[in-house]
Protein backbone atom coordinates (compact mmCIF):
# COMPACT_ATOMS: atom_id res chain seq x y z
CA UNK A 1 0.00 0.00 0.00
CA UNK A 2 1.07 3.40 -1.32
CA UNK A 3 1.75 6.34 0.97
CA UNK A 4 -0.94 7.92 -0.82
CA UNK A 5 -3.22 5.25 -0.25
CA UNK A 6 -2.33 5.17 3.74
CA UNK A 7 -2.92 8.83 4.71
CA UNK A 8 -7.00 8.27 2.68
CA UNK A 9 -7.28 4.79 4.79
CA UNK A 10 -6.35 6.90 8.23
CA UNK A 11 -8.52 9.62 7.07
CA UNK A 12 -11.31 7.41 6.72
CA UNK A 13 -10.94 5.75 10.28
CA UNK A 14 -10.44 8.92 12.06
CA UNK A 15 -13.89 10.16 10.15
CA UNK A 16 -16.14 6.61 10.79
CA UNK A 17 -14.32 7.21 14.61
CA UNK A 18 -15.93 10.79 14.43
CA UNK A 19 -18.99 10.07 13.24
CA UNK A 20 -19.22 7.48 15.59
CA UNK A 21 -19.03 9.96 18.51
CA UNK A 22 -21.35 12.42 16.93
CA UNK A 23 -24.20 9.40 16.49
CA UNK A 24 -23.76 7.59 19.68
CA UNK A 25 -26.44 8.91 21.29
CA UNK A 26 -29.94 9.97 19.39
CA UNK A 27 -32.07 13.05 20.17
CA UNK A 28 -34.66 10.52 21.45
CA UNK A 29 -32.05 8.81 23.71
CA UNK A 30 -30.58 12.12 25.19
CA UNK A 31 -35.01 12.66 25.79
CA UNK A 32 -35.09 9.91 27.55
CA UNK A 33 -32.12 10.12 29.57
CA UNK A 34 -33.56 13.55 31.19
CA UNK A 35 -37.16 12.00 31.21
CA UNK A 36 -35.65 8.97 33.58
CA UNK A 37 -33.57 11.79 35.50
CA UNK A 38 -36.60 13.69 35.90
CA UNK A 39 -39.08 10.91 36.89
CA UNK A 40 -36.27 9.43 39.53
CA UNK A 41 -35.70 13.03 41.03
CA UNK A 42 -40.02 13.13 41.38
CA UNK A 43 -39.49 9.49 42.99
CA UNK A 44 -36.79 11.22 45.41
CA UNK A 45 -34.19 8.96 44.08
CA UNK A 46 -31.16 11.05 43.58
CA UNK A 47 -28.94 8.14 43.05
CA UNK A 48 -30.59 6.80 40.36
CA UNK A 49 -31.35 10.73 38.73
CA UNK A 50 -27.59 11.03 38.39
CA UNK A 51 -27.07 7.75 37.09
CA UNK A 52 -29.75 8.14 34.28
CA UNK A 53 -27.82 11.18 32.97
CA UNK A 54 -24.58 9.18 32.78
CA UNK A 55 -24.46 8.38 28.96
CA UNK A 56 -25.08 11.88 28.39
CA UNK A 57 -22.53 13.04 30.11
CA UNK A 58 -20.18 10.78 28.48
CA UNK A 59 -20.67 11.97 25.43
CA UNK A 60 -20.92 15.76 26.60
CA UNK A 61 -18.67 15.97 29.50
CA UNK A 62 -17.81 19.38 28.73
CA UNK A 63 -21.80 20.26 27.84
CA UNK A 64 -23.54 22.73 29.62
CA UNK A 65 -26.86 21.60 29.97
CA UNK A 66 -25.94 17.79 31.51
CA UNK A 67 -23.64 19.94 34.15
CA UNK A 68 -25.74 22.11 35.40
CA UNK A 69 -28.14 19.25 35.98
CA UNK A 70 -25.35 17.08 37.68
CA UNK A 71 -24.19 19.65 39.55
CA UNK A 72 -27.96 20.39 40.98
CA UNK A 73 -28.77 16.68 41.71
CA UNK A 74 -24.95 15.96 43.45
CA UNK A 75 -26.04 19.55 45.32
CA UNK A 76 -28.83 17.65 46.57
CA UNK A 77 -27.18 14.69 47.52
CA UNK A 78 -25.03 16.27 49.92
CA UNK A 79 -21.90 15.65 47.20
CA UNK A 80 -20.99 19.34 46.73
CA UNK A 81 -17.21 18.45 45.92
CA UNK A 82 -19.17 16.85 42.56
CA UNK A 83 -21.56 19.87 42.64
CA UNK A 84 -18.75 22.64 42.29
CA UNK A 85 -16.99 20.53 39.95
CA UNK A 86 -20.00 20.42 37.57
CA UNK A 87 -21.05 24.03 37.83
CA UNK A 88 -17.23 24.87 37.13
CA UNK A 89 -17.36 23.26 33.60
CA UNK A 90 -20.77 24.46 32.89
CA UNK A 91 -19.42 28.00 33.43
CA UNK A 92 -16.64 27.53 31.19
CA UNK A 93 -19.05 26.03 29.12
CA UNK A 94 -20.77 29.26 29.04
CA UNK A 95 -19.34 32.07 30.81
CA UNK A 96 -21.71 34.50 30.94
CA UNK A 97 -24.82 32.22 32.50
CA UNK A 98 -25.79 33.20 35.96
CA UNK A 99 -27.58 29.58 36.52
CA UNK A 100 -24.51 28.14 37.20
CA UNK A 101 -22.91 31.11 39.12
CA UNK A 102 -26.22 31.25 41.27
CA UNK A 103 -26.12 27.24 41.81
CA UNK A 104 -22.61 27.57 43.07
CA UNK A 105 -23.03 30.41 45.09
CA UNK A 106 -25.92 27.96 46.78
CA UNK A 107 -23.49 25.40 47.50
CA UNK A 108 -20.98 28.10 49.30
CA UNK A 109 -23.93 28.99 51.64
CA UNK A 110 -24.69 25.31 52.34
CA UNK A 111 -20.83 25.55 53.34
CA UNK A 112 -20.79 28.24 55.23
CA UNK A 113 -18.46 29.86 52.67
CA UNK A 114 -19.68 33.36 52.92
CA UNK A 115 -16.99 35.14 51.81
CA UNK A 116 -16.92 32.60 48.63
CA UNK A 117 -20.45 33.39 48.36
CA UNK A 118 -20.74 37.24 48.69
CA UNK A 119 -17.25 37.37 46.18
CA UNK A 120 -19.25 35.17 43.78
CA UNK A 121 -22.55 37.04 44.14
CA UNK A 122 -20.84 40.51 43.92
CA UNK A 123 -19.84 38.91 40.19
CA UNK A 124 -23.39 38.10 39.28
CA UNK A 125 -24.95 41.12 40.58
CA UNK A 126 -22.29 42.96 38.27
CA UNK A 127 -23.82 41.23 35.25
CA UNK A 128 -27.53 41.46 36.72
CA UNK A 129 -27.52 44.10 38.94
CA UNK A 130 -31.18 43.22 40.05
CA UNK A 131 -31.24 39.16 39.63
CA UNK A 132 -33.72 38.55 42.39
CA UNK A 133 -31.78 35.24 43.50
CA UNK A 134 -28.10 36.83 43.53
CA UNK A 135 -28.99 40.07 45.81
CA UNK A 136 -31.27 37.70 48.05
CA UNK A 137 -28.19 35.25 48.42
CA UNK A 138 -26.09 37.91 48.41
CA UNK A 139 -27.72 40.03 51.30
CA UNK A 140 -27.87 36.62 53.21
CA UNK A 141 -23.97 36.06 52.98
CA UNK A 142 -22.94 39.82 53.68
CA UNK A 143 -25.42 38.90 57.06
CA UNK A 144 -23.42 36.05 57.99
CA UNK A 145 -20.07 37.69 57.64
CA UNK A 146 -21.19 40.84 59.88
CA UNK A 147 -21.18 43.12 56.97
CA UNK A 148 -24.62 44.54 58.24
CA UNK A 149 -24.70 47.70 56.31
CA UNK A 150 -24.08 46.30 52.96
CA UNK A 151 -26.35 43.45 53.57
CA UNK A 152 -29.34 46.41 54.55
CA UNK A 153 -28.22 48.11 51.67
CA UNK A 154 -29.22 45.03 49.09
CA UNK A 155 -32.17 44.26 50.81
CA UNK A 156 -33.46 47.66 50.81
CA UNK A 157 -32.53 48.40 47.20
CA UNK A 158 -34.32 44.95 46.55
CA UNK A 159 -37.61 45.99 48.32
CA UNK A 160 -37.62 49.02 46.45
CA UNK A 161 -38.90 46.58 43.81
CA UNK A 162 -40.79 43.72 45.27
CA UNK A 163 -42.07 46.03 48.77
CA UNK A 164 -44.14 42.76 49.95
CA UNK A 165 -41.86 39.69 48.77
CA UNK A 166 -41.75 37.56 52.04
CA UNK A 167 -38.65 35.93 51.22
CA UNK A 168 -36.91 39.74 50.69
CA UNK A 169 -39.21 40.91 53.68
CA UNK A 170 -38.11 37.90 55.88
CA UNK A 171 -34.36 38.47 55.45
CA UNK A 172 -34.73 41.98 55.90
CA UNK A 173 -36.09 41.34 59.44
CA UNK A 174 -33.90 38.56 60.26
CA UNK A 175 -30.68 41.35 59.34
CA UNK A 176 -32.58 43.61 62.07
CA UNK A 177 -33.41 40.56 64.46
CA UNK A 178 -29.35 40.43 64.20
CA UNK A 179 -28.76 44.07 64.94
CA UNK A 180 -31.04 43.74 67.96
CA UNK A 181 -33.10 46.56 66.66
CA UNK A 182 -35.94 44.13 67.90
CA UNK A 183 -38.93 47.03 67.06
CA UNK A 184 -38.20 47.20 63.46
CA UNK A 185 -37.59 43.35 63.11
CA UNK A 186 -40.52 42.94 64.89
CA UNK A 187 -42.57 45.18 62.75
CA UNK A 188 -41.43 43.53 59.19
CA UNK A 189 -41.63 40.52 60.24
CA UNK A 190 -45.67 40.65 61.06
CA UNK A 191 -45.31 42.21 57.62
CA UNK A 192 -44.56 38.85 56.60
CA UNK A 193 -46.68 36.87 58.45
CA UNK A 194 -49.69 39.63 56.95
CA UNK A 195 -48.54 37.89 53.40
CA UNK A 196 -47.23 34.40 54.62
CA UNK A 197 -49.25 33.37 57.98
CA UNK A 198 -47.45 29.95 57.93
CA UNK A 199 -43.76 31.86 57.64
CA UNK A 200 -41.32 29.97 59.53
CA UNK A 201 -38.59 32.23 59.68
CA UNK A 202 -40.79 35.15 61.35
CA UNK A 203 -42.85 33.23 63.89
CA UNK A 204 -39.32 31.70 64.94
CA UNK A 205 -38.13 35.30 65.57
CA UNK A 206 -41.31 36.84 66.91
CA UNK A 207 -41.23 33.83 68.87
CA UNK A 208 -37.59 34.98 70.61
CA UNK A 209 -38.79 38.80 70.57
CA UNK A 210 -41.28 38.12 72.80
CA UNK A 211 -39.54 35.82 75.07
CA UNK A 212 -36.80 38.62 75.36
CA UNK A 213 -39.80 41.58 75.94
CA UNK A 214 -40.81 38.84 78.42
CA UNK A 215 -37.62 38.73 80.09
CA UNK A 216 -36.65 42.77 80.80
Amino acid sequence: MNTVSKNLLLAWVVSLSTLNTVIALSSSDINNAYNKSYKYEVMGNVSNAIKALYPVYKEYPKGYAVNLRLAYLYGRSGNYANALANYDTAIVAAPDALEPKLGKMSIYLIQARYSDASELGNKIIAIDYYNYYGNLKLAYALQMENHYDLSEKVLLKMLALYPNDVLYLAQYGALQFQRKNLDVAKSVLNDVLLFDPENITAQSLLKQIKSSAKKT
